[in-house]
C-alpha cells in the first residue's frame, strides 16, 4: 500500500527516480528498501529533549509502579477449572476464518485434552502474572461490505480494549 502511494505521487516520473537520499547516504535501485528501513528506524529513535521534565517522568513512573504493586497485592487469581475450560472451548464459534497463525476454532475444539491443558496453563499464568503475551494480541482485520453506501469505499471499525 505504501509503495502504491509513493508510486502514485511520483506519477510519470517514476521511471526516472532510482535513488533515495537518507542522511547524506544515497541508496540506488534494489537498495532503496534498505534506505527506507534506515529512515524509519531513525524516526523511532529517542532524541533527548532539553525541555522535557525528566523528574516529572520519573515521579509518574514511580506512581505507576506503586499502583501496579497495589493491584497485584489485592488480586487473588483462582486457577481456571477443567470444567470452565471445557465450557469455553465448546462455546467457541465454529466456521470462522483462521487467525494470523492459521488456527481456527475447530483446531482447538478437536485438539484434545493435552491442548486444553496447555491452554489452561497459558491462561492461568497470564492471569497470575497480570500480562498477556504480545503474540496473542496479533490479529487480521478484513473490511466487509455491508450493503450500505458505495462498494468501492471500504469502512472499517476497530474496537480496542
Amino acid at each position: 500500500m505504501f509503495h502504491k502511494i509513493i508510486k502514485n505521487q511520483r506519477g510519470k516520473l517514476s521511471k526516472f527516480i532510482d535513488q533515495l537520499n537518507v542522511d547524506d547516504e544515497i541508496f540506488y535501485n534494489e537498495d532503496i528498501i534498505e534506505g527506507w528501513s534506515t529512515h524509519f528506524h531513525q524516526l523511532a529513535k529517542k532524541i533527548p529533549n532539553p525541555n522535557y521534565d525528566n523528574e516529572y517522568l520519573e515521579l509518574i513512573e514511580n506512581e505507576a509502579k506503586i499502583i501496579i504493586d497495589i493491584c497485584k497485592q489485592r488480586f487473588n487469581h483462582c486457577p481456571i477449572t477443567n470444567k470452565e475450560m471445557e465450557k469455553a472451548i465448546s462455546d467457541l464459534n465454529r466456521n470462522k476464518a483462521v487467525d494470523y497463525f492459521g488456527i481456527n476454532a475447530e483446531n482447538i475444539i478437536h485438539g484434545g485434552k493435552q491442548l486444553q491443558q496447555y491452554l489452561q496453563l497459558l491462561f492461568d499464568k497470564s492471569f497470575e502474572f497480570g500480562c498477556i503475551s504480545d503474540i496473542l494480541k496479533i490479529g487480521i482485520l478484513f473490511p466487509v461490505y455491508k450493503n450500505k453506501g458505495d462498494i468501492k469505499v471500504l469502512k472499517t471499525t476497530v474496537v480496542l480494549p
